[in-house]
C-alpha cells in the first residue's frame, strides 16, 4: 500500500500544475472625503466601510467591467499546451489560436473543445460542443494550417504562431462569455483590505499569473476610466447647471431692473 500511496503521490506532482497567488491594490481616492452620520456611526461600532467603498467594490467587480476586460484580452478562448503529465496555459502568445466568424463568440451558448496535435506531416483536429440533448463531434486530419477548416461548429481559422514538433498537443476551450464572466469573477476575488481602510485589494490563485497581472490591470484601467468619464459628466452637468441657473438669474434680475424703471416713470410723470 506504500508503493501505491507514492506512485498516487508521485502522479499527482508530476500532473499537477503550479498555481500563483496573485493580489493588487487599488487606494480610492475620491468620495472620502465626505462622510455621512451613517457611515460615521457604523465606523464607530466597526460595521464596516462607507457606501462610497462599497459602491466602488461593487463597481470594480461588475459583470460590466469583467466582460469589458475579458473582450479587451480575449480570453474567452483558455490556450493549454501538453508537457510531459501537465497541461501548461500558454498566455498571451499560443502556439496554435483559434479564429471564429466575426459575431460567432457573441451568440455562443455551449463551451467548445478543440485538440490540435503534430504528427508526423500533418495535424490531427478534434472538435468538439456540448448542447443540450447531444454533443457534435467533427475529426480532420490537415497538411497546414493555412486553409479555414469546416468543423461541425463551422468555419474555424486556426493561426499558427509556433510550429508545433511532432507530437506537441494544443487544447482549446471557449466558453460563453456568461461561463467566461463567472469564471473570472471566481478567480478574482475584489474586497476591501480591511476595515475602516479606503483600499481595495483583488486577489486570485491561478495557473495562469501573467494572464491574471493582465486581467486585474485591465479592471483597474477600466474602473479609472470610467470614474474620470463620471467626473467629467458631474463637473458637465454642474457647470450646465450653474449656467442655468445664472442665465434665470440674470433674466429676473433685467425683469425687475425694467419693473423699478417703469414705477420711477410713473412716480416722476
Amino acid at each position: 500500500s506504500l508503493v501505491v500511496c507514492l506512485l498516487v503521490a508521485g502522479l499527482y506532482l508530476f500532473s499537477t500544475t503550479k498555481k500563483y497567488q496573485i493580489t493588487s491594490t487599488l487606494i480610492l481616492q475620491h468620495g472620502t472625503e465626505s462622510t455621512t452620520l451613517q457611515d460615521e456611526m457604523l465606523s464607530f461600532v466597526g460595521l464596516g466601510a462607507s457606501k462610497d467603498l462599497i459602491d466602488e467594490i461593487e463597481i470594480l467587480g461588475s459583470r460590466t467591467l469583467f466582460e469589458q476586460s475579458i473582450r479587451a484580452l480575449d480570453l474567452q478562448s483558455q490556450y493549454h499546451k501538453r508537457e510531459g503529465l501537465r497541461w501548461i496555459p500558454q498566455y498571451p502568445t499560443p502556439d496554435i489560436a483559434v479564429r471564429y466568424p466575426y459575431h460567432y463568440l457573441d451568440t455562443l451558448q455551449r463551451r467548445v473543445d478543440i485538440s490540435i496535435q503534430r504528427s508526423d506531416d500533418t495535424y490531427k483536429v478534434k472538435v468538439q460542443a456540448k448542447y443540450r440533448n447531444r454533443t457534435v463531434k467533427s475529426k480532420h486530419v490537415l497538411l497546414s494550417l493555412d486553409e479555414p477548416v469546416m468543423t461541425c461548429v463551422g468555419q474555424l481559422n486556426l493561426v499558427e504562431n509556433k510550429a508545433l514538433r511532432n507530437g506537441e498537443k494544443i487544447r482549446i476551450v471557449t466558453h460563453p462569455m456568461s461561463v467566461a464572466i463567472d469564471q473570472a469573477k471566481n478567480i478574482v476575488h475584489v474586497a476591501q483590505i480591511k476595515k475602516e481602510s479606503n483600499v481595495i485589494r483583488l486577489s486570485a490563485t491561478s495557473d495562469a499569473p501573467r494572464m491574471i497581472i493582465d486581467l486585474m490591470n485591465k479592471l483597474i484601467d477600466l474602473y479609472n476610466l470610467n470614474s474620470v468619464s463620471d467626473k467629467n459628466l458631474l463637473t458637465s452637468n454642474t457647470a450646465a447647471f450653474i449656467e442655468e441657473r445664472l442665465h434665470i438669474i440674470t433674466l429676473e434680475l433685467d425683469t425687475v431692473e425694467h419693473a423699478v424703471d417703469r414705477k420711477s416713470t410713473r412716480l416722476n410723470s
